[in-house]
């Protein structure tokens, strides 16, 4: 799993693959490191051995990790994603991003996938809010592959994981029209695997 980053007033948990076509044998590999886009930091990456077939809740992959708000009396507006993939010809060629709020019924950003066993970078606009004190988890989904998929072989790999969010102090009933004044941004970036916990202003 990616360590933990942290940033004043949120915070975000390792990532876990789940429902994985077997268990790969070297989960951060730094083979085939993330390349040919800008935000490439290459090295270690999640790689992953993705199940074939459509997308299904109960049984397709998926990424998963937890956004907490720490800061009372505040919420989180969750702005954009953005991330580094590289398919296999059995790969996924679609991904879906959903959340814990609505049990995971709402899909809130969704893509293609190229799966030519190239680095490609695919980034979407995110709508949403977390109010404190609750704890919401995200998934994504990697769906769309063809082919024989083996168990256990990675067929998929994850990297330079971006959640982009402002954090704003939950205003009386009264204000809630002027909620955005005083808005402070935070980037969070889930770059490589790397041992221990990292924090990031």
């Amino acid at each position: 799993m990616l360590p933990t980053l942290v940033s004043d007033g949120w915070e975000v948990s390792s990532l876990e693959n789940v429902h994985p076509w077997g268990q790969v044998s070297h989960p951060f590999p730094v083979s085939s490191p993330s390349e040919g886009y800008p935000q490439a930091s290459g090295g270690e990456h999640l790689g992953s051995a993705v199940k074939t077939g459509d997308l299904n809740l109960l049984d397709s992959t998926y990424t998963a990790f937890i956004l907490s708000v720490t800061l009372d009396q505040h919420m989180l507006v969750l702005e954009s994603v953005s991330f580094g993939s590289r398919s296999t010809s059995t790969g996924p060629q679609a991904y879906s991003l959903r959340w814990s709020l609505d049990g995971f019924a709402t899909e809130l950003a969704s893509g293609v996938l190229v799966n030519d066993a190239s680095w490609g970078f695919y980034s979407a606009a995110l709508e949403g809010q977390i109010a404190t004190p609750l704890s919401v988890e995200i998934r994504l989904y990697w769906f769309g592959g063809e082919g024989t998929a083996f168990s256990g072989v990675v067929n998929h790999r994850l990297d330079d994981l971006h959640v982009v969010g402002s954090l704003h102090a939950i205003p009386e009933p009264a204000a809630w029209g002027g909620m955005a004044m005083g808005m402070g941004v935070f980037l969070l970036k889930i770059l490589h695997a790397k041992k221990g916990r990292r924090r990031e202003k």
